[in-house]
């Protein structure tokens, strides 16, 4: 029913434990792994739901696009989705209480999304989806996006604790994935964000060295706007979770600094781990 409302894993893996309350989540057998998606489009994970409906008991089937650049407030459900499964057409800008979503074996108990209009998303991702799940999509649980695998899959058992070299704090600003870089001496946290296709975006702030003049390289689809970037090499070294990259390719942007879909590829690679904690809590109510 829909209410508007007032084991062992592998190295190469990209491993996160989601500490925020907005879905609360549990398995059926906490034990197995519970393989959440096993498909990508363009840098984004695609999460089969299913919506159970308490009234005629029917199941209905939802796409959702999981992006650990969104925060714990952008849990959205399109409102031609939301009509085809429900029957409902609810104004965008509503929240609705949805029970009796699921994902694989991952039954959520609280499922609240607001109404918002994503086609132009998914027109520009290449794939139409009805729900965008936030980072915070999965209270308490050890996240793992395999991208070698291609699997996203939530195990069992805890992480150890930073230590800077294999595996790397990502605590910040908010309840998402932030990593520490390192440029020239200067440090500062970026969002690791699986949505943006793209390398690094960093703020100009007149501490870039340019290997010549950035040029207009993309043109990005974000929630609300579109985005034109300016890119370019540059001679500093910027070091990401112990690893050197040389002269990178960086975009510019005026908005929050990030590292994309290519440069989390770099890092999995390597192998590294990254543990999410001590997240404040938000709630949909």
């Amino acid at each position: 029913m829909t209410k508007p409302m007032p084991r062992s894993i592998p190295p190469d893996a990209l491993r996160w434990v989601a500490a925020s309350a907005i879905l609360l989540a549990s398995a059926a057998n906490a034990a197995e792994p519970v393989v959440i998606s096993r498909e990508l489009c363009n840098g984004l994970w695609i999460v089969p739901l299913t919506w159970t409906s308490e009234e005629s008991g029917k199941s209905h089937e939802l796409t959702a696009v999981f992006d650990t650049g969104g925060s714990g407030s952008h849990l959205f459900i399109d409102p031609d989705g939301l009509a085809r499964v429900s029957g409902q057409r609810i104004d965008e800008g509503k929240r609705v209480r949805m029970e009796g979503v699921s994902a694989s074996k991952l039954n959520f108990s609280k499922f609240r999304p607001r109404v918002r209009e994503m086609s132009h998303l998914g027109a520009a991702l290449g794939l139409d989806f009805d729900v965008f799940l936030p980072f915070p999509a999965f209270d308490g649980k050890l996240l793992v996006l395999d991208y070698p695998a291609r699997e996203m899959r939530i195990e069992e058992g805890t992480l150890p604790e930073p230590d800077g070299k294999t595996v790397f704090s990502a605590r910040g600003r908010d309840d998402r994935p932030w990593l520490k870089v390192d440029l020239n001496g200067r440090e500062r946290r970026i969002l690791i964000d699986s949505g943006s296709n793209g390398r690094l975006e960093l703020k100009k702030l007149g501490r870039l060295d340019w290997l010549s003049d950035p040029v207009v390289a993309s043109v990005s689809t974000r929630m609300d706007k579109y985005v034109q970037r300016h890119a370019g090499r540059i001679r500093n070294r910027i070091t990401i979770a112990n690893l050197d990259f040389d002269q990178p390719i960086v975009s510019i942007t005026r908005d929050t600094e990030l590292m994309g879909d290519e440069m989390d590829a770099s890092i999995i690679r390597a192998g590294v781990v990254m543990r999410h904690t001590g997240i404040s809590t938000q709630s949909f109510a």
